[in-house]
């Protein structure tokens, strides 16, 4: 049993903090903001209270745990999930003074928190996902608008966003034919691949049609100039021996070897690969029956981020 245990409950505009000792209770509200983040650690500090328990919930623990972290105090992150289901827990009893007892007791399971440049790294990553994302959005946009009139781009070429796809896409948003768009291009691909293009070439694209393409299109390279920039900074603070190591796994490398190494983080935290399996919620259910082993399906639980690697094919091939 500690001494003293400080107990947060963490909201998106105000903090309520409680210290519980063997002789007393004090509980107090901080508004979120820099200054009054400074006067709860002045606060714990006078009242000796090294000890801080909060609940991983949304987003608003971050900063609160990085200025403690920073400030030198032991922070412990509990599962909120599993502190609610703590036997004992009463309704009349607040969050904080609940997180207190429990601190104080050595009761809390701790939630992984990765140091602080693999939380950068994982930040990278996620935007990364979520920039790759939008974009394909608005290439899926110009699919549709090219298919609406009739101009089956996709069934010659590999990928309209290429260099051969965006000259075409080019002339036509400009408003030129099919014919005078290749007579004008030095790319000899589509000089000797005329007859093909012309013939999936047929429609005619309206005022708006070239618009949204225009749109879109800008959309796209602006996009890919936002992901440049996220890779660059990717690079920066990723491991390269352990990127290596990740990277020998069939179809891992690039981007995506590092955003398996930012979410997953210090891997010594788990006793083996089947313990790691099982905690992104990659490892399939098993059960018997009539004396045979079978496997379902795998659990909902785990890494939503692994999960979503996992789900488009494996992490996936290094993108350039």
């Amino acid at each position: 049993m500690l001494d003293k245990g400080c107990g947060l409950d963490v909201h998106k505009d105000m903090h309520l903090a409680t210290i519980i000792s063997d002789t007393r209770k004090e509980t107090r509200r901080f508004e979120n903001n820099l200054e009054n983040i400074n006067v709860l650690i002045a606060w714990l500090r006078e009242n000796k209270c090294q000890h801080v328990a909060m609940e991983s919930s949304g987003i608003f623990w971050i900063p609160l745990y990085s200025a403690l972290e920073d400030a030198g105090f032991k922070v412990v992150l509990a599962n909120a999930h599993e502190v609610k289901r703590t036997a004992g827990r009463k309704t009349d009893v607040s969050d904080s003074e609940w997180l207190a007892q429990l601190v104080r007791s050595g009761l809390i399971k701790p939630s992984y928190v990765p140091e602080r440049r693999i939380r950068e790294l994982r930040e990278l990553t996620r935007l990364r996902v979520k920039l790759s994302q939008t974009r394909t959005s608005f290439k899926n946009r110009c699919h549709k608008v090219l298919g609406r009139v009739n101009i089956r781009l996709g069934s010659k070429l590999t990928d309209i966003f290429g260099k051969a796809g965006l000259e075409i896409l080019e002339g036509l948003m400009s408003g030129k034919s099919i014919d005078a768009i290749i007579d004008q291009s030095g790319n000899r691909w589509l000089k000797r691949k005329r007859d093909e293009i012309t013939e999936v070439v047929r429609g005619t694209l309206s005022g708006v049609d070239m618009f949204i393409l225009e749109q879109c299109v800008g959309a796209v390279r602006y996009l890919d100039q936002m992901i440049r920039k996220v890779d660059e900074r990717v690079w920066g603070l990723v491991n390269e021996e352990d990127l290596k190591i990740v990277a020998t796994i069939p179809g891992v490398g690039g981007v995506h070897g590092a955003a398996i190494l930012a979410e997953i983080g210090d891997v010594k935290r788990f006793e083996d690969s089947k313990n790691l399996v099982s905690w992104a919620g990659l490892a399939p259910s098993v059960y018997q029956s009539a004396g045979k082993t079978l496997t379902g399906s795998i659990t909902k639980k785990g890494s939503k981020w692994l999960k979503a690697y996992h789900d488009s094919g494996g992490p996936c091939r290094q993108e350039g």
